[in-house]
């Protein structure tokens, strides 16, 4: 049986005695390979949810959080997805699943209440797709969504309706990238309508750099900024993640063993290298990141590393700004971690971070 396990930490003052650092431990399918996550916010009745795609058995297992932050399973615990799932983001309303094995996108409705999803349709993306982003537009009932193809060198462009979950291409359906594109991240705040679109890629010879596309039009198209484009990355980036507060992002490197962390303004299109550090040292072959907050002076950052079994983790501060390796530097997982993500369970009390193992159990 594969597992998900979930670190519950405390994160948060006020809640130290609940949230220690221990680990629960709750099934999911074969070979899962990613995570997303819903917030919860009591206010608004959405309830806190996390998500967890299986390639093996071409599902997604659903989980909702009780009051303290457990998971529980949805009923059923898991629904069909596309072919080799390896990709998968959601919104308040809706989820999308990436399939490499038969280059479609699912989409799924979600009950915000309960975290329920229903099953909507499956639409085609590129070859290969690798990653999905979803961006807020300048109306209220449509959002942008972008999924990176890999082996076209591409990015499909739709507009997916938030209450109908109804998805549609948009013109051009698809953009150019440089070689093996792998992942996306607004660099914006989420409130932000001006922010542009990073593009994580691979490269043709495995030297990784990170390319910046406009904010996106009206009909949600993007175009490729103006120079400096692209900003250098390392071996074999695969992965990226940006902090609460959209001050920094990390790219994840898995030839190098680093990450590169990048200078964002939250505000405008602006993505600049890091001042002072132009590499993190990590465990090996990681996999993905996650940055967790610590208040309002900063952040914890978190890598998983898929060939020694671990996670790498960082403080990082705001002002000024600089990282710092926590102690220990780096804790043991399950077998090859592959994926890592972080659950507000209440956006007013409680967060925590999970990772992905594929641990036999």
């Amino acid at each position: 049986m594969r597992t998900f396990k979930w670190n519950r930490c405390a994160l948060s003052s006020g809640i130290d005695a609940l949230f220690q650092r221990n680990a629960q431990t709750v099934p999911v399918g074969s070979y899962p390979a990613g995570i997303t996550t819903v917030n919860g916010h009591q206010g608004s009745g959405t309830i806190a949810a996390v998500y967890v795609i299986n390639q093996k058995d071409n599902s997604v297992s659903q989980f909702r959080t009780d009051p303290t932050g457990l998971l529980v399973p949805l009923q059923p615990p898991t629904l069909p997805t596309g072919k080799l799932p390896g990709a998968v983001q959601a919104s308040s309303n809706y989820l999308l699943v990436a399939n490499p094995g038969d280059n479609t996108l699912t989409v799924f409705k979600r009950d915000r209440t309960t975290g329920q999803l229903t099953y909507k349709t499956a639409v085609p993306t590129g070859h290969g797709p690798s990653s999905i982003l979803i961006r807020t537009l300048d109306h209220s009932s449509g959002e942008a969504v972008y999924v990176t193809n890999r082996q076209d060198g591409t990015i499909s462009q739709y507009l997916v309706d938030v209450v109908t979950a109804a998805i549609s291409s948009v013109t051009p359906a698809t953009v150019a990238t440089g070689p093996f594109p792998t992942a996306l991240l607004s660099p914006a705040d989420a409130s932000s309508l001006n922010g542009g679109i990073a593009v994580v890629l691979g490269g043709a010879s495995g030297i990784g750099s990170l390319s910046l596309y406009s904010a996106p039009d009206p009909g949600g198209s993007i175009t490729l900024a103006p120079s400096p484009n692209p900003l250098p990355a390392g071996g074999g980036a695969s992965a990226i993640a940006k902090n609460v507060s959209s001050q920094v992002a990390v790219v994840v490197n898995a030839l190098d063993n680093t990450v590169t962390p990048f200078d964002l303004d939250p505000f405008v299109l602006s993505i600049m290298p890091f001042a002072g550090t132009t590499s993190l040292k990590v465990g090996v072959s990681p996999t993905g990141a996650s940055f967790s907050p610590r208040g309002t002076s900063g952040d914890y950052l978190y890598v998983i590393n898929a060939g020694d079994n671990s996670v790498s983790q960082f403080q990082f501060q705001l002002k000024p700004k600089m990282f710092s390796p926590l102690v220990p530097s780096t804790v043991t997982t399950g077998n090859f971690p592959l994926a890592i993500a972080t659950l507000v369970v209440d956006t007013n009390k409680l967060s925590g971070s999970g990772e992905i193992n594929a641990t036999i159990k």
